[in-house]
């Protein structure tokens, strides 16, 4: 009996099931159907349209006639809740949404700014998150739309049998477009000039050269152009070293003859000074947008980039903010292309175009930027109460992995608080983090919003909140994290809401919290570390810089093989192993990654993460400090692909098979300088192509691209060959005879800093057969960018070879006179290996990996620039190497007319002279 009441519960559960599922389907029909019947005040008819719609299009209708008067037509977008109508009439042009027959709003609508007339282009671009119209390429009206699919769209007409127009449809994809310009001789692969000369300039032996091509413009105004009219929101750079006389420049959203951005730089004429201009050409006419006085030396290699999203526009110069600008009338889009003026010109390198990936909009001057969305929305019901809520969403930058922050002030204050959004959908759905000060105290939660329903992800006690403070949210595939002033208070893995969607802030309308500043990047892996030149990497004296086998400096510590890199890393890295590339290997009964503080033989690791093989199991072992208690072990249930440590904003994570297994607080020694071993005997080969090593705050300079971030201050600085009696190879080289040779970097260093650099003495038949001129291959770091005495000098083969020193100003401050440049024919393929260190106030000193001297200075130079210099010669620079505790790629420091530097050789110290 209870069986048979069972069974009828279950028959009446389904057919009420079945009822609701028809009922649901029936709502949904007459929605549907109230959308379509909406607008019904006039008859409609479709004259063109499709079935399949891409997420991001341009659809054009260009004209054949004017527009009459009182006559309309409109396309209708069909989305997954709502529709669409973009409504033109001959004077005005109206937007309108519609979710019902209950539910219609517009939003928005414009005056068109010139009549309809025959060959006019309506273009309407529809991006993820938003839908504009352009008139001949130029914005008349953006709106916001959600974030859905788009399921059709007709064009329809009413009062008309057909709308006299040409209909096209351009479907947008991401896109990237690089040129290094390694093309054929006399091949200019997609360029197509439009004026003047334009050539491949290349090297005599490019195979065995660095950065061996380049693109040569010249002949009054040469203008070379690629790409494509529907190219739009992306930004351009291209290095550039102008010759005298000669002007430069790029032009961008390229339409056609007449439509264009430019940025053109003209060197000084009679009282007219140098400067950069941004301009405008629309229907033939220049505007000038922006302008600014800046000198371009004909002697140095320059990084110009420039970005337009939406019509904000910016230009940057070696990734210096130079101009800015908002265009209220954006151009649609378009090619590219490359600009000189002189009888020299300009020579060019390095071309990339992509989609503009990073905003950061100041809430002081940005209230009324196109790049923000500003609305205020209610929470809670009429019932329980309503909190208004303050929303700023970043227009036109939607992505799965993002990096949202804002620089919010008043987080002190009582019931402050402040909450980011990333992964945003139509829907609602997001992955948030939300500072606060709660009635516990303050706190960082890390949630996940989904279906209207909020899952708390990880939750964090804080300290005292500082009153400003930096708040950011990280989304990386299927991890998140949250930092409060760069360092992580909450972290969580397996995040299951992988769309893509825009990023956004909230705050209290009424409350203490003010956003300063409000910026979205993309969350990208650390750069891996270059390690390898192709080109040389089969040449046996070059395998010191091009090999990744001879990164790894092995050492014997307590009776196990331990390898270690031989960089220093003074920020986060990652570093991992793929055990598949190793599955050929004898794999001793440990093996793993280990981490330390110091590099001094034989010192014990601070952190491990290592595989250990016991009785046919494999577990791994973490260690976090070196306490017993700071270990643990973790059971191997899955065959193991890789395993990984990292040093990620003041925490430490391992991961098996990339999953963090482990997060952990840093431990103190490793919150500076940290270096990066291995554990594990086999193949060095094969453990080099197994090892990972990816790093910020370090930046490897193989002079394969356009020295764009050099100084040449002093001496002649350029791509030549080493030697005489082998031209075929060719290397980055300074020279110059008599006196100094000398090339500053633009970037900054930090207080700590690590330089390390390959270099060898340019060949020079005429003084000598067996290199009896070589000396001073030199460094400097803490210097002022300027005067080479500013900072401390690094002297290997310092006054006439009579030994290396370490030298500050004009003052000794240590020497070794056993380590000097062989004058030997050894020396002929010879590649020194300096490394230079400096650790608050302790100078290290390597050559070749023996230590040449160590000093303290108690009162150390604040400087932060250096540089690589000789004295009465020419050096050879294969690789350089610089790692620093600051963002050693953040914008470089405007450049100086170089003047010649002082050195320690323009007065004799007397300690050189023992």
């Amino acid at each position: 009996m209870q069986q048979s009441r069972i069974i009828k519960w279950l028959i009446n559960l389904a057919l009420l099931s079945i009822l609701l599922l028809v009922g649901l389907l029936f709502v949904f029909r007459e929605r549907v159907a109230d959308l379509s019947r909406s607008e019904t005040t006039v008859e409609w008819t479709t004259v063109s349209g499709r079935d399949k719609l891409g997420r991001e299009f341009v659809w054009t209708a260009q004209l054949s006639k004017a527009l009459s008067a009182g006559t309309q037509f409109r396309l209708r977008l069909t989305g997954q809740t709502r529709i669409l109508y973009l409504i033109f009439t001959d004077t005005e042009l109206r937007v309108q949404e519609h979710t019902g027959s209950q539910t219609e709003q517009v939003l928005g609508r414009a005056a068109w700014p010139t009549a309809l007339k025959a060959g006019t282009q309506l273009q309407v671009t529809k991006m993820l998150d938003s839908v504009s119209v352009f008139l001949n390429g130029q914005r008349v009206l953006p709106v916001p739309c959600s974030l859905e699919e788009w399921q059709g769209g007709v064009w329809e007409t009413t009062g008309m049998t057909a709308l006299p127009a040409a209909f096209s449809y351009q479907k947008l994809d991401t896109f990237l477009f690089t040129d290094d310009f390694m093309h054929g001789e006399g091949e200019l692969g997609e360029w197509k000039p439009a004026s003047g000369t334009w050539t491949v300039y290349a090297l005599k032996n490019p195979i065995r050269s660095a950065n061996p091509f380049s693109f040569w413009g010249r002949g009054g105004d040469a203008v070379a152009r690629t790409g494509y009219w529907f190219w739009r929101n992306y930004e351009f750079a291209t290095t550039v070293h102008p010759l005298p006389d000669g002007g430069f420049g790029v032009f961008f959203c390229q339409l056609d003859d007449r439509t264009r951005y430019e940025v053109k730089w003209q060197p000084a004429t009679g009282d007219a000074k140098a400067s950069l201009r941004l301009s405008k050409v629309s229907g033939g006419q220049t505007t000038v947008l922006a302008e600014k006085p800046e000198l371009f030396l004909p002697t140095l290699w320059l990084q110009l980039r420039v970005a337009q999203i939406e019509g904000v526009i910016t230009v940057y110069v070696d990734d210096r903010l130079v101009l800015q600008f908002t265009d209220p009338t954006p151009l649609l889009g378009g090619a590219i292309g490359l600009w000189t003026s002189g009888e020299r010109g300009a020579v060019f390198d390095d071309v990339i175009v992509k989609p503009v990936d990073a905003v950061s909009v100041g809430l002081a001057e940005g209230k009324d930027s196109p790049l923000l969305h500003d609305i205020v929305v209610s929470i809670g019901s009429p019932n329980s109460g309503t909190e208004k809520r303050r929303r700023l969403t970043l227009v036109g930058l939607v992505r799965q992995n993002a990096q949202v922050s804002v620089t919010a002030k008043g987080l002190s204050g009582a019931g402050a608080w402040v909450e980011l959004h990333a992964r945003q959908n139509g829907a609602g759905d997001h992955v948030g983090f939300r500072v606060s000060t709660g009635h516990a105290g303050p706190v960082a939660e890390l949630v996940l919003h989904r279906t209207g329903q909020t899952t708390v992800l990880d939750r964090t006690s804080l300290p005292k909140l500082p009153d400003r403070a930096r708040v950011s949210l990280h989304v990386q595939d299927d991890e998140a994290w949250g930092c409060l002033d760069d360092t992580m208070t909450c972290f969580t893995s397996g995040v299951d809401l992988m769309t893509k969607g825009v990023c956004s802030v909230l705050t209290a309308t009424d409350g203490p919290v003010t956003v300063e500043q409000f910026g979205q990047e993309p969350e990208l892996p650390l750069p891996t570390i270059e390690n390898r030149v192709e080109t040389f990497t089969h040449e046996t004296s070059m395998q010191g810089w091009s090999s990744p086998r001879l990164e790894w400096v092995p050492e014997r510590c307590q009776d196990t093989l331990q390898y270690w890199h031989r960089s220093d890393f003074w920020q986060d890295f990652a570093v991992s192993v793929d055990r598949q590339t190793l599955t050929d290997q004898e794999l001793t009964r440990e093996w793993g990654l280990a981490l330390r503080a110091t590099d001094q033989n034989g010192d014990a690791p601070v952190a491990q993460a290592v595989v250990v093989r016991q009785d046919n199991a494999e577990q791994i072992r973490f260690t976090f400090g070196k306490a017993p208690e700071q270990t643990k072990r973790l059971p191997l249930t899955t065959t193991l692909t890789s395993i990984g440590i990292e040093k990620r904003y003041h925490r430490l994570l391992v991961r098996v098979n990339g999953a963090v297994v482990a997060n952990q607080p840093l431990p103190a020694d490793l919150q500076g300088l940290c270096h990066i071993g291995r554990i594990g005997e086999g193949s060095s080969d094969a453990w080099a192509q197994a090892i990972t090593v990816s790093a910020a705050g370090l930046k490897t300079y193989s002079f394969k691209e356009a020295p764009a971030d050099w100084v040449p201050a002093a001496g002649t600085w350029e791509i030549t060959n080493r030697w005489q009696c082998d031209p075929r190879w060719s290397f980055f080289a300074g020279y110059q005879n008599p006196g100094v040779a000398c090339n500053w970097n633009k970037r900054r260093h930090g207080r700590n800093v690590t330089l390390e650099f390959f270099a060898g003495p340019k060949m020079d038949a005429e003084r000598g057969k067996k290199y009896e001129y070589a000396a001073d291959i030199n460094a400097v770091i803490c210097g002022d960018g300027r005067d080479i005495a500013s900072g401390y000098s690094f002297m290997l083969g310092g006054w006439d070879d009579t030994g290396s020193y370490i030298v500050r100003g004009d003052k000794v401050l240590a020497e070794n006179k056993a380590i000097i440049i062989p004058r030997m024919s050894s020396t002929h393929r010879r590649w020194f290996h300096v490394r230079i260190r400096r650790e608050d106030d302790v100078l290290t000193w390597w050559i070749d990996g023996a230590k040449v001297a160590s000093v303290t200075d108690p009162a150390p130079l604040n400087g932060d620039r250096f540089a690589l210099w000789t004295w009465n010669n020419g050096i050879m620079v294969a690789q350089v190497r610089v790692s620093t505790d600051i963002d050693f790629t953040a914008a470089a420091t405007p450049v100086e007319i170089p003047n010649t530097p002082t050195t320690p050789y323009d007065s004799k110290p007397a300690a050189a002279t023992k």
